[in-house]
């Protein structure tokens, strides 16, 4: 599924010029949906990708971990190799020390010593003597024989153990070589994923620019948007009058309804196809309208507030669509760093602080202290 949409995402990308080639073009209106749509899957698969990468990273950090772990075992392993393997080389060379003790014994007591094969026998005084001198030699040949099997014992039980070791430890470095191979292949995946996600952020770049330019332009072509900005003082200073005027002491309140301020826009609006109106809900004052010649509708949506001398109300935008695609925030930054937004209340108020605006149900109210 990744692949496939990379594959047609990459496509219909490559085939837009990036901008500052003097082939680059923004969208046109009818691009902008499908580039939308491409925008938010490539969005989508950026996460997908972020989040592949963070499962790649904690992969190579646990196979790390587990190289770590497996050295120093190894190395433990390879000291208790050297460790038995001195013991072997001791314990085998006490066995060839025994064997050769056993044959001088042998040698000493029936070829070279004092007792040769015929004295134990001829050279007795008694029967006694004979079986004392017999067992002296039994004795001596037990002992030596029963150090020899006992050495011979130690010998082969530290050669099974080495034995065991030298396979474990072959185990250890067979399993090191896939552990090298993973961390190998991981790091792979995690270069191609890269990579990729590179790219996937460099074309969302690109179009976000071109979604961007088309709503800019969009913005420009808003002519009924642009002829109610750029006369707000004079709407709310000469064209709208307030439905109510509540003065409490030092305090008025001022109240205007959705009916005065459309009654006043149709008084600006003086050319044929632009259409604008204001719809007013608590929290939220919609301006709509559209522009038959540019085929263009809009809906900006925000709220009035007081600035901090309180002679200015300000109207603070959140979000706006053309044609029903929700500009982006960028666009809409632009819209509110224009000026336009800002207005006063004209003469009529003019030793008062306008404290606070609220936005009810159609109807917009203005507390303000003297």
């Amino acid at each position: 599924m990744l692949g496939v949409l990379l594959t047609s995402a990459f496509f219909y990308l490559y085939s837009c010029p990036a901008q500052g080639d003097p082939t680059w073009r923004p969208l046109s209106p009818g691009e902008r949906l499908p580039s939308s749509v491409i925008q938010s899957q490539l969005s989508r698969t950026e996460e997908e990708l972020v989040a592949q990468l963070l499962a790649v990273d904690l992969k190579l950090a646990r196979l790390e971990v587990e190289r770590q772990d497996l050295e120093e075992r190894l190395r433990e392993l390879q000291e208790e190799v050297r460790q038995v393997s001195e013991t072997l080389a001791n314990a085998e060379k006490r066995l060839s020390t025994c064997c050769r003790r056993l044959g001088a014994w042998v040698r000493y007591f029936y070829e070279y010593g004092r007792f040769s094969y015929l004295e134990i026998i001829f050279d007795a005084k008694s029967l006694n003597d004979l079986v004392r001198r017999l067992e002296t030699v039994k004795l001596l040949w037990e002992r030596e024989v029963e150090l020899k099997k006992e050495i011979a014992f130690l010998v082969a039980g530290n050669q099974k153990k080495l034995k065991n070791l030298e396979e474990l430890e072959n185990e250890m470095m067979l399993r090191r070589q896939e552990l090298a191979e993973h961390i190998k292949e991981a790091s792979r995946v995690r270069e191609q994923r890269q990579a990729v996600l590179e790219q996937v952020r460099r074309e969302s770049l690109l179009l976000a620019e071109r979604i961007e330019s088309l709503e800019r332009e969009w913005y420009g072509s808003l002519v009924p948007l642009q002829t109610v900005l750029g006369q707000l003082n004079r709407l709310f200073a000469e064209k709208i009058k307030p439905d109510r005027i509540t003065f409490q002491g030092k305090t008025v309140v001022v109240d205007i309804s959705a009916r005065q301020i459309n009654r006043g826009l149709q008084e600006i609006m003086g050319r044929p196809g632009e259409y604008v109106a204001v719809k007013i809900i608590p929290g939220c004052i919609t301006v709509a309208g559209r522009n038959v010649k540019e085929n263009c509708y809009f809906s900006l949506k925000g709220e009035l507030y007081p600035d901090a001398s309180g002679r200015i109300i300000r109207f603070r935008p959140y979000a706006l669509e053309i044609n029903g695609s929700p500009v982006k925030e960028s666009v809409l930054e632009l819209i509110a760093r224009d000026g336009d937004f800002t207005f006063a209340l004209g003469k009529r108020f003019p030793l008062f602080s306008i404290t606070k605006i609220v936005s009810g149900r159609n109807k917009i109210t203005i507390v303000a202290k003297a």
